[in-house]
């Protein structure tokens, strides 16, 4: 078996034609009895204290024995054993320095076994009395005896002569590695391979309480999503853009899970607080995992950091900082502040919507992790939902990671809300035949009216539930009287109208654009305030049109909203 299973042409895609070689001799010509595992990266514990990240082109498991993991080099392959430095040869000649393929092979051997080991027992631990090995491949080089050093024997050493009987060099690699009293780990050693380096990669569509399982799904990642969730495993930092719809609380989700079942304790948070309550839902079940809005995690250091000094953090602060805000500038000051008397720490954090987050909040968030400058964090955002004007250029130094995929919206809903998107491009998914509704009528009252027949008539479908149905109101100077007219109206003796987000199967669900960011629903009316004083903003229609996934109905006073 070996993951992934690429296709030639998918290998012919690859950056590294070396890496590809390999690939095809070793499915080809290798035991089918292996475990092979291809471009595994890795967060693991050090040998005394802290973490370290690294990444390694293949892990070939044998049950009888143990595994081998093998470091690939294309090229021309040269060293200069007084400066211990070595170089590749391209095509034109032109050499090029390249890590230590011996040392990197070397540590990420030490790196997988203390992977492994450390959510096992060691009476239970598979690989407790196994073999493991390192070994380098250059596939694009014929052997010579000068590639043999103190620390590298030639039955480590592969090249292109190999590439025919690569299943007789990792036979002889293993027999090379193997000691006299070696026991192979078995199938439960596989299986723990597997679980810690081969795990699919997918997530459950995420469900909400106040969503029943008339949807339950699951969504396969797209292979971009999936490479980009593989990409990141052995970074630490990585901040992931991508459109609405593309999948990023979804990977939120999945690697704050993964960072979770690594041991860390993670920090799942974002700045909205029905956003907070959705993810910790999903995030329930799940240990070594605490979800928080921004606000939430300020309020519990600050309140700790007050009964330890006796002090008022937020009272002290406003007096040096007259008139500020108290969310966006006051809190985040005092939680720097508080950080400095309560012990309390996360080793990693997860943070979507990373957009709305208050450009003050990211140092303090860093000074409430293990350790400022390398502790995990990982931001997923989406710059064209700003609908709060922040910025999260001063985090740290990363290019981000794009997502190109639309997973979540009809392509009518997704032509409608991309309308006012500006950023790299994201594909359209298959057309749904469910055309975009949208209704004109001038009037608060009416219009309101006009929105709870349409409902009344959408719920005489038996597939249809209350709780599928969202009414979005634009977030502007009429959306509190919006919200009055509309819970006024009866929709039936049975059925009601709420705002809160844990809405029974019987409720149809009032909420605001800004308050309803990040979340999503089958059916959304998306009512707009276009007959007051303030248009209505791109920003806002975009990410209001894009939270529905099947259908979307927009309620205006105009025929027509500008993009």
């Amino acid at each position: 078996m070996i993951i992934p299973d690429l296709t030639d042409g998918e290998l012919n895609l690859l950056q590294s034609s070396a890496e590809a070689k390999v690939y095809k001799a070793i499915r080809n010509y290798c035991p089918k009895t292996y475990l092979v595992l291809f471009q595994i990266g890795w967060i693991a514990p050090k040998e005394k204290s802290g973490y370290s990240d690294g990444e390694i082109d293949f892990i070939i498991y044998d049950p009888k024995r143990g595994f081998l993991v093998i470091e690939v080099k294309g090229g021309g392959i040269s060293s200069n054993p007084e400066t211990g430095k070595w170089f590749s040869t391209d095509r034109s000649g032109q050499e090029h320095p390249i890590k230590d393929p011996i040392k990197q092979a070397l540590n990420a051997k030490h790196a997988i076994y203390r992977k492994l080991k450390k959510f096992n027992k060691l009476s239970d631990f598979p690989f407790a009395s196994s073999a493991s090995g390192h070994s380098v491949f250059f596939p694009d080089i014929k052997f010579n005896s000068s590639l043999v050093k103190p620390d590298c024997e030639r039955q480590m050493i592969g090249t292109a002569e190999n590439l025919t009987n690569i299943g007789d060099w990792i036979e002889k690699a293993f027999e090379f590695c193997s000691g006299d009293y070696s026991i192979g780990p078995g199938l439960a050693g596989m299986e723990l391979m597997k679980q810690t380096f081969g795990r699919p990669v997918s997530a459950n569509a995420l469900t909400s309480s106040n969503i029943e399982l008339a949807e339950k799904r699951v969504l396969e990642l797209t292979s971009t999503q999936s490479s980009l969730l593989s990409f990141i495993k052995s970074r630490r930092r990585a901040i992931i853009s991508g459109g609405a719809g593309t999948g990023k609380t979804v990977l939120a989700v999945e690697k704050a899970r993964e960072l979770a079942a690594d041991g860390y304790k993670t920090l799942v948070t974002c700045y909205n607080r029905p956003l907070a309550d959705f993810l910790r839902f999903n995030l329930a079940s799940e240990e070594n995992i605490s979800v928080l809005d921004v606000h939430q995690i300020a309020k519990r250091y600050i309140d700790a950091a007050n009964t330890a000094t006796k002090r008022n953090l937020i009272e002290e602060i406003q007096e040096v900082h007259r008139g500020a805000d108290l969310w966006d500038v006051i809190m985040p000051i005092a939680l720097w502040d508080a950080a400095e008397f309560v012990e309390t720490r996360f080793d990693a954090i997860v943070c979507d919507e990373g957009q709305d987050i208050p450009e003050d909040f990211w140092m303090p968030l860093q000074r409430i992790l293990s350790d400022f400058d390398n502790s995990p964090f990982f931001i997923f955002r989406d710059e064209n939902q700003d609908i709060f004007k922040r910025t999260t250029s001063s985090v740290f130094e990363e290019i981000p990671f794009n997502l190109g995929i639309n997973c979540r919206n009809t392509s009518e809903i997704h032509a409608y809300a991309y309308q006012h998107y500006r950023g790299p491009a994201v594909t359209a998914p298959n057309t749904s035949n469910i055309p975009v509704t949208n209704l004109t009528i001038r009037g608060i009252v009416e219009q309101s009216d006009l929105i709870t027949v349409q409902i009344r008539q959408m719920l005489t479908d038996p597939g249809i539930s209350p709780s599928d149905i969202v009414v979005l109101i634009s977030s502007a100077e009429n959306s509190s009287r919006m919200k009055g007219e509309l819970a006024q109206k009866k929709i039936s003796n049975s059925i009601n109208w709420t705002a809160n987000h844990r809405q029974s199967g019987n409720e149809v669900l009032i909420e605001t654009v800004k308050r309803f960011k990040g979340l999503e629903a089958r059916i959304v009316f998306l009512w707009l305030d276009d007959g007051g004083l303030l248009p209505i903003e791109g920003e806002e229609l975009y990410v209001g049109a894009s939270r529905a996934r099947s259908q979307l109905v927009i309620i205006s006073t105009a025929a027509k909203i500008s993009s």
